[in-house]
C-alpha cells in the first residue's frame, strides 16, 4: 500500500466522519448489506421455507454481482494487500450460485450446507487481514455452539457436567465478546434484548452445570441455538 493510501486508511480509522465517503467504509456497508441478504438465505433455508429462500437468495446473488462487479479488480484499502482477495469473491459468487440452483431444484437442506461455506470464505478473508467485526465474533460464538449442540452431551448423562461447564465458561466469554463490541446498527432498540437473550442462555447453561442440576443441562443445552438464531438474523 502507498503512503498517500495508508494514510487515508490512517485517518478513516480515527475519524469516523472521513470514514463514510471513503472506500474502506463504503467496501464495509456493501459486505454488510450483503450479507445481510445472505443471513436471511441461511435462515430460510434452515427452516425449509421454499418461496423465502429463493427470494432472500436471488437477493444475495443480485447484491455480491456488484459488489464482485466493483471491488474484485481494485480492492479497498483494507484488502488491497491481500492476495486471495478476488479469489474469495469469486469463490463466495460460485457458492450462491451452487445454493440458488439447489434451491431452485427443492434441496434446501443441501443449500443450507452450501451457504455455510459462505460464512468460512468471508470470516477467513477478514481474519487474515486484521478486520474483525460483530459478525466475526458471532461466527465464534457459533462455532463454539455447534459443538456444543452436536457434541451428543444430553446421551452422555450427568457424567458429562464438568465437560459442560467448560464448553459454557467458553460460550460465556465469546458471549461477551459480542455484548462488548455491538454490531454497526445496535442503536435498534431490538439488539439489547436479543444480546440479553443470547447471554441468558449460557447463564442457564453455567448455573444448572454449576449446580449439578443434570435435567437443567440438558434443557439449557437445546436452549442455546434459538437466542443466537434470532440475534444472527438481525444483526449477525
Amino acid at each position: 500500500m502507498n503512503i498517500l493510501r495508508a494514510s487515508a486508511v490512517s485517518l478513516c480509522l480515527i475519524l469516523p466522519g472521513l470514514a463514510a465517503a471513503g472506500p474502506f467504509a463504503d467496501f464495509e456497508g456493501e459486505l454488510r448489506q450483503a450479507y445481510g441478504a445472505y443471513r436471511a438465505a441461511l435462515f430460510q433455508t434452515n427452516m425449509g421455507n421454499a418461496e423465502a429462500s429463493t427470494a432472500s437468495i436471488k437477493g444475495f446473488v443480485g447484491q455480491w454481482k456488484a459488489l464482485e462487479e466493483g471491488w474484485k479488480a481494485s480492492p479497498p484499502p483494507q484488502y488491497e494487500d491481500d492476495a486471495g482477495f478476488a479469489a474469495t469473491v469469486e469463490a463466495v459468487s460460485q457458492i450462491a450460485q451452487r445454493a440458488d440452483a439447489q434451491i431452485a431444484a427443492g434441496e434446501l437442506a443441501e443449500a443450507h450446507e452450501t451457504l455455510e461455506e459462505i460464512r468460512d470464505q468471508i470470516g477467513e478473508m477478514r481474519q487474515r487481514n486484521g478486520q474483525i467485526g460483530f459478525s466475526d465474533r458471532m461466527n465464534a460464538y457459533h462455532e463454539k455452539m455447534e459443538h456444543v449442540l452436536m457434541a451428543g452431551y444430553a446421551q452422555k448423562g450427568p457424567d458429562a457436567l464438568p465437560a459442560l461447564a467448560a464448553e459454557a465458561a467458553v460460550l460465556q466469554y465469546l458471549a461477551g465478546e459480542i455484548a462488548a463490541n455491538p454490531a454497526p446498527d445496535a442503536s435498534d432498540p431490538a439488539f439489547e434484548k436479543l444480546v440479553a437473550g443470547l447471554l441468558a442462555s449460557v447463564q442457564a447453561l453455567d448455573a444448572a452445570a454449576a449446580a449439578g442440576d443434570w435435567d437443567a443441562a440438558k434443557a439449557a443445552v437445546a436452549g442455546l441455538k434459538k437466542p443466537y438464531a434470532m440475534l444472527f438474523m438481525k444483526f449477525g
